[in-house]
């Protein structure tokens, strides 16, 4: 029982999260800076999910199958997130670390997306 428990307080976690990222508004932010913010809050969460797999896989951390299923489990929700919103016009910027043919061919890049 404990076990369902621990899920349910991780899924509700991650929610949480997740709704946070989606809807709060940052009040001084404008909206190519909340399209931005949208965008690193999900790579955040990708980033967070595959460090920790990772290390596993690297025997830098010690296998735990439940863990690294609940990693993957949030990277597959997380993967059906839309994240074109995070590429509006004219927020193209050198301290992005998009790549610049996103920006050359958006066309492409929205198609293939």
């Amino acid at each position: 029982m404990k076990s369902n428990e621990n899920a349910t307080i991780h899924w509700l976690g991650v929610i949480s999260l997740v709704t946070l990222l989606l809807v709060a508004p940052v009040a001084i932010a404008n909206d190519i800076e909340r399209a931005v913010d949208y965008l690193q809050g999900v790579m955040n969460i990708f980033s967070w999910n595959m460090k920790a797999m990772g290390s596993m896989m690297k025997g830098e951390e010690p296998f735990d199958q439940k863990a690294f299923a609940l990693h993957a489990s949030d990277l597959a929700g997380t993967a059906t997130l839309n994240l074109l919103p995070g590429f509006p016009e004219d927020s193209e910027s050198d301290e992005s670390d998009a790549l610049p043919e996103i920006w050359m061919e958006f066309d492409d890049f929205e198609e293939k997306y």
